[in-house]
C-alpha cells in the first residue's frame, strides 16, 4: 500500500483503483469515470470500487461515487463520538483504494492527528512492533489480523485508545481473548456507500452514530439514511459506465443486509445470499462463521485464512453446512468437533473439502473464484 494524498478542500476529483488489477481494467475505469465526470460536471468527488467480491469480470465491479464532503461529515461524527484529538497517532494498514484507508485521511483533515502508514506486507510481529515504536493510539483491523495478534499473545501497547474492527464477523472467543490482552476493541458497521462506519456495537446491538439513522424495509433489509451517503453506483452497461441510484429512495439506502430491530439498536443477521433453509429452519451463515471462528481459536489452529464455511445443496435437508480448509480433515477435526457441539443438530458440518489456497481481499473477504 502506498501513501496517498487527497486535497479535501478543493474541487478536484479523485479516482482510486486497486493497483493489483490488470492495466487494461484500470484504464477502462479511468477513461469511463473521467468521461462521466466531464458529462455531468462533477466536482469535489471521489470514485472508488466497492469492496464486494461477487464480480466475475473485474469490469463489472461497481464504482461508488462519494463526495469529499460526505467523507468529512462522517469524519466529524466519528471523531466526536470517539473524542479524537490532535494528539492522537493513527496507524493506517488499510489500502487507499478502499473506504477504510480514505476515511482515515479524512479524519486527519478534520481532527489534525498524525497518520503512520504501515507499508509492508501483513506480518503481525512487525505490525505489533510498528504500533509500539510509533506510540499508536488508534488503528483499524479486520478479524484475521486481530486473530494473528492474539495468537502471538501480544499485549496491547500502552496508550492504545481504540482498535476499530470491521470487514467481517468477530466471534465472542476472539473478542474476549483480545480484551483480556488489553486491546480496546470497537466493533463497527459501515460500508463504502456510507463513507466508512455509521454504527458501533454496544450491549449486543449496533447503534447508529449521530450522522446516521437506521431502519428496516418491509422485507427486513437494513436501510440507512446518513449525511455521508454516496450518490450512486457507476455500473458497466455494454462498454460504458452508467449511473445507477435506484438503491437510494428519499434519502435512504437499502443495503443487502438482513437485520432485526431491538429496543435500542439493530442486530445484523447477514446478507440474503448467506441465508439458507436447513431442514425447514432458517440459518444465517454469518452466525455460523462466528461460531467456527471461536472453535478454530479454541482448537489452537493457525489463522482464519485457512478456512471458510459454505452452504451446499442437499436433497434431504435442502441445504447443509460444509467446511473448506487448507488443512487436512484430521488437522481440522478438533475445530469441527467443538463447532458441532455449539450448533443445533441440523447446523453441524456435513461436508469437508481440502483446498490448496483460499484467497482473500485486503479487507479479509474471500475473493470470487479465490479457492484453489
Amino acid at each position: 500500500m502506498d501513501s496517498f494524498s487527497v486535497d479535501w478542500k478543493n474541487s478536484e476529483n479523485n479516482i482510486f483503483m486497486n493497483p493489483r488489477w490488470p492495466a487494461e481494467v484500470q484504464d477502462f475505469f479511468k477513461v469511463e469515470i473521467t468521461k462521466f465526470i466531464s458529462q455531468h460536471k462533477v466536482s469535489a468527488s471521489i470514485f472508488i470500487p466497492t469492496s464486494g467480491t461477487t464480480a466475475t469480470d473485474l469490469r463489472d465491479t461497481k464504482i461508488v461515487w462519494l463526495t469529499k464532503e460526505a467523507f468529512l461529515k462522517a469524519a466529524r461524527s466519528v471523531g466526536e463520538y470517539f473524542k479524537f484529538s490532535s494528539d492522537d497517532r493513527v496507524a493506517v494498514s488499510l489500502p487507499h483504494f478502499h473506504v477504510g484507508g480514505l476515511s482515515q485521511q479524512a479524519r486527519q483533515n478534520v481532527w489534525g492527528h498524525q497518520l503512520f502508514y504501515f507499508l509492508t506486507a501483513w506480518n503481525p510481529k512487525i505490525f505489533f512492533q510498528f504500533l509500539k515504536d510509533n506510540r499508536i493510539t488508534h488503528t483499524s483491523l479486520v478479524p484475521t489480523q486481530l486473530f494473528d495478534l492474539v495468537a502471538l499473545g501480544a499485549q496491547a501497547p500502552d496508550g492504545m485508545k481504540n482498535v476499530f474492527i470491521g470487514g467481517g464477523i468477530l466471534g465472542q472467543e476472539l473478542r474476549s481473548r483480545a480484551q483480556a490482552l488489553g486491546w480496546p476493541l470497537q466493533v463497527t458497521y459501515g460500508m463504502t456507500e456510507t463513507a466508512a462506519l455509521v454504527a458501533v456495537f454496544e450491549r449486543d446491538v449496533f447503534r447508529p452514530l449521530a450522522h446516521a439513522q437506521m431502519a428496516l424495509n418491509a422485507q427486513g433489509f437494513l436501510k440507512i439514511c446518513a449525511n455521508s451517503l454516496f450518490k450512486g453506483y457507476l455500473k458497466r452497461q455494454n462498454e460504458n459506465l452508467v449511473l445507477d441510484s435506484s438503491s437510494i429512495l428519499n434519502g435512504w439506502f437499502t443495503t443487502e443486509d438482513l437485520a432485526e430491530k431491538s429496543l435500542d439498536g439493530f442486530k445484523i443477521l447477514g446478507r440474503a445470499s448467506d441465508y439458507a433453509k436447513i431442514n425447514g429452519e432458517g440459518v444465517y451463515l454469518g452466525r455460523l462463521q462466528s461460531l467456527m471462528q471461536d472453535s478454530w481459536l479454541q482448537a489452537e489452529l493457525p489463522g482464519f485464512s485457512h478456512w471458510i464455511l459454505r452452504f451446499s445443496d442437499s436433497e434431504r435437508l435442502g441445504a447443509e453446512v460444509h467446511l473448506i480448509s487448507t488443512l487436512a480433515k484430521n488437522e481440522a477435526q478438533r475445530a469441527i468437533d467443538i463447532f458441532n457441539q455449539k450448533v443445533l443438530p441440523f447446523e453441524r458440518i456435513r461436508g469437508f473439502h481440502q483446498v490448496q489456497e483460499i484467497l482473500f481481499t485486503e479487507l479479509g473477504k474471500v475473493r470470487q473464484q479465490g479457492i484453489k
